[in-house]
């Protein structure tokens, strides 16, 4: 249920270097669109309103990402509606006529009160006159509260666009309107396709939107998660099996392969597919021949097959955990998902859409629940809340958390935050709050030799402190960082998904790695300190976004040897 592109030409070559390019991290850059024709600019999505049933309509903000002010008030700017299209202005009595102001600086869009006495909150700090909020930001998604009533998400937006069918994937980021792009560019062709993501952002949905969209819409879709697939029975339940083939197979069975013969086969959760079945998928995808398990001779079969993942591939890959040959197979195309932390404003109209399917479960309708009051159904507290919160389970839990908001405030006029989504939104408040830098020199924390005794602890026993002491001693490596703690490397990367405040190379934006690189002279190692990220990420991470660190040396004539290697490994 989730997930807009362009090279926004601007005559202005310093506001170019100003306004960076925002959808550049919501997925690898060779999977960018740049034919693209629209354009980029900077938009409000309406996150909360006294009407709820506005929630989700947008603002684009033409003139702001020209570089020219913008004013935010009761009467303007208009807003359309995702839905019917209606275009109108906010039209909330609680918004003063006399406008918030926005201009357009080097280093981001200053925010101020202008001549009212509009009270601004922005990412949930109180501003007294003016702020300026910076780019880096604003492509995550600013959150802006206005006197308590209206909460407006600023983020860049696709302009001029009609996305025509939505194939269910709610939202109107550059993201989701990319992966709209994708479904219909592949839908038709027979090669597989595989489609990315963390858990939660919907990768079965765009399974099943391939499928209803391709030429083998009217044969089945089988769907099947390999992470539920004991190695033991894997060839009888993927080939078949004849009856009476071994001790207990009283009666045959097709197999997933064959009941989906002629259609689709989505293999869900590839990743945590046993050496054994990755070495069958291989040979059914090169030969389209199967094996069931009693048959002495191949039974040919036509399917196409999607795979999904939350895994990384490439390093199961080196660790030999993954089949190389089958990864190739199996990418003829990716489909990445950004989570829907990187595409804030797809959470007002997605949260609206389940509140919405909840409400109607009770027999109650959203239009009921506009107000005039200060107080909207849903508050601008609540609302800032759940646009800055972290969602680590992606669509899946704003679904979960919405559903149980509408229930738990049945016959209510507001919704009210369950006190353990206050904890849990409380601790992420804390959780983001700046940290103190490490000490100098860098702690003394013993790494264990390969073949010396190991540590066994529980990961849920590390604090944020201990983990980030042993990152910074071992020069953010994963690998070194597991054996000091002794605990597995997979638990470290855990442990760096729950804290939000340590970096990963993955989740590195353009305009950090072009910052660091610059202050560093081009030298990856010394920018990879720099953002306390590991070397061997960094490298990856500017293979992919397609980073020459030769142009910012010294010399860029004579460079020094930092070359990205992709095919570098980290020790």
């Amino acid at each position: 249920m989730e997930l807009e592109t362009n090279d926004h030409k601007s005559s202005n070559h310093q506001q170019d270097q100003a306004m960076p390019d925002f959808h550049s991290q919501t997925r690898p850059p060779d999977e960018l669109h740049a034919q693209t024709a629209q354009h980029r600019v900077l938009s409000f999505t309406i996150a909360c309103h006294p009407d709820p049933t506005r929630i989700g309509e947008r603002a684009f903000l033409y003139q702001l990402s020209e570089g020219k002010a913008e004013a935010v008030s009761r009467n303007q700017p208009d807003f359309r509606s995702p839905t019917t299209g209606q275009t109108r202005a906010l039209d909330c009595a609680t918004i003063s006529r006399r406008p918030v102001l926005l201009e357009h600086m080097d280093d981001g869009i200053l925010v101020s009160t202008g001549l009212g006495n509009s009270k601004i909150r922005i990412d949930g700090k109180q501003v007294a006159t003016e702020s300026l909020v910076s780019f880096e930001k604003i492509e995550k998604g600013a959150v802006l509260e206005i006197n308590r009533s209206v909460v407006l998400i600023l983020q860049p937006s696709l302009a001029d666009r009609s996305d025509g069918a939505d194939f269910g994937l709610k939202g109107h980021s550059p993201a989701i309107c990319h992966i709209r792009d994708d479904i219909q560019r592949v839908a038709d062709l027979e090669m597989p396709i595989l489609i990315r993501g963390e858990s939660g952002t919907g990768k079965e949905l765009v399974a099943r939107a391939i499928h209803d969209r391709g030429s083998r819409v009217k044969n089945p879709l089988v769907c099947l998660n390999l992470a539920a697939l004991p190695g033991t029975i894997a060839s009888a339940e993927l080939f078949g099996v004849r009856r009476g083939a071994y001790t207990g197979a009283s009666e045959s069975r097709q197999g997933f392969f064959r009941a989906a013969d002629r259609g689709i086969l989505f293999l869900d959760e590839i990743g945590e597919a046993p050496l054994e079945v990755q070495a069958m998928l291989l040979r059914v995808l090169e030969t389209g021949d199967i094996f069931p398990v009693g048959y002495t001779q191949p039974v040919r079969v036509d399917v196409r097959v999607l795979a999904a993942t939350d895994a990384d591939l490439e390093t199961q890959c080196e660790q030999g955990l993954f089949k190389a040959p089958l990864l190739h197979r199996l990418s003829s195309y990716e489909i990445w998902l950004p989570p829907l932390r990187q595409r804030r404003q797809d959470i007002p109209q997605l949260f609206i859409y389940f509140a919405t399917e909840a409400l109607s479960e009770l027999n109650e309708n959203l239009a009921d629940k506009s107000t005039h009051s200060e107080q909207p159904w849903l508050t601008a507290q609540l609302a800032s809340q759940l646009m800055m919160f972290h969602w680590p389970g992606n669509v899946r839990q704003l679904r979960n958390i919405a559903r149980q908001l509408v229930f738990g405030s049945r016959k209510q006029t507001r919704l009210k935050l369950p006190p353990r989504f206050e904890q849990l939104f409380q601790h992420e408040q804390r959780a983001e709050a700046p940290q103190p830098p490490p000490p100098e020199p860098k702690p003394q924390i013993s790494v264990p030799k390969e073949h010396g005794p190991k540590m066994h602890r529980k990961p849920a026993s590390i604090t944020y402190e201990e983990l980030h002491q042993a990152l910074h001693a071992c020069d953010w490596k994963p690998a070194d960082t597991a054996r000091s703690l002794g605990i597995s490397r997979s638990s470290v990367y855990a442990l760096m998904q729950r804290y939000p405040n340590i970096k990963i190379a993955e989740s590195l934006t353009h305009a950090q790695i072009q910052g660091a690189l610059e202050a560093s002279d081009g030298d990856i190692d010394a920018a990879a300190r720099y953002l306390q990220v590991s070397s061997a990420g960094m490298r990856r991470r500017i293979c992919k976004l397609e980073i020459d660190p030769q142009d910012y040396s010294v010399d860029s004539e004579n460079p020094t040897g930092n070359h990205v290697d992709a095919e570098h490994k980290e020790s």
